[in-house]
């Protein structure tokens, strides 16, 4: 489920905060949840890691396209 991956990635997090790429995942989850706002939060925390920037930049892209009147 959706709820239980979240908890899986938010104890990544927590036992290592560098895993900034957890961050992109539960953007997602966010998506899915339709809690948009809390998705755009968590792309820019994983825009913070180089390796992910790219990623999230187009994650946060996409939704500005379809949250846009």
């Amino acid at each position: 489920s959706l709820t239980k991956a979240e908890q899986d990635f938010k104890e990544v997090i927590y036992r290592n905060p560098y895993s900034l790429g957890m961050y992109l995942m539960l953007g997602k989850i966010k998506v899915l949840q339709e809690n948009l706002p809390e998705a755009m939060a968590y792309y820019k925390k994983a825009m913070k890691d180089s390796r992910y920037f790219l990623p999230a930049l187009k994650e946060i892209k996409s939704l500005e396209r379809n949250v846009s009147p």
